[in-house]
């Protein structure tokens, strides 16, 4: 039972479940999407663990599996949440599942991330542009494109992820 592990006292097994749930989503298989659906709600619960990992993996999850639908019931997460890094996991999960607006904090976080904050923002955009692809990502491509750049000037460190999430956008969408 994944219960089991998304409540181990290992924050790290934790994070673990959350995480494989959502790459369990990718299988695109009707069985293991309804097992899915059936988990959201202990997705939901990892949302208030005390381990920021946890809560950034079970965001992501939850918008790999999940449908608009969601996006209320995210909102009320990303009024309480105090990390900047889950922030951008609730409003990532939120811009997945079909709420436009929610790019715009995305982007005012990356806008004054340091590269802490920055390098899983950075994983985030790369797993919008992989998986899952919200329905605006095409028009929103070049948006996501410039901020990179300027990212990739601002942190140096940074540089070079910022500037092959560039190209995959290229490629992708522009």
């Amino acid at each position: 039972d994944i219960m089991i592990l998304l409540t181990s006292s290992n924050p790290v097994v934790r994070g673990t479940a959350a995480h494989t749930l959502g790459f369990l989503a990718d299988l695109n298989d009707k069985k293991v999407g309804q097992a899915l659906m059936e988990l959201l709600d202990d997705l939901e619960s990892a949302l208030l663990d005390p381990d920021e990992s946890v809560r950034a993996f079970a965001a992501n999850s939850m918008g790999l599996i999940g449908s608009k639908e969601l996006i209320q019931k995210i909102k009320t997460y990303i009024v309480k949440e105090t990390s900047a890094r889950v922030k951008a996991e609730l409003y990532g999960t939120c811009y997945r599942l079909g709420d436009k607006e929610a790019l715009d904090p995305i982007i005012k976080i990356l806008t004054k991330a340091d590269e802490e904050v920055a390098t899983p923002i950075l994983n985030l955009i790369e797993d919008l542009i992989d998986r899952k692809q919200p329905p605006t990502m095409k028009s929103d491509a070049h948006r996501i494109k410039n901020i990179l750049i300027n990212l990739s000037m601002r942190i140096p460190i940074v540089a070079n992820h910022a500037k092959a999430l560039v190209l995959c956008l290229e490629k992708e969408f522009l």
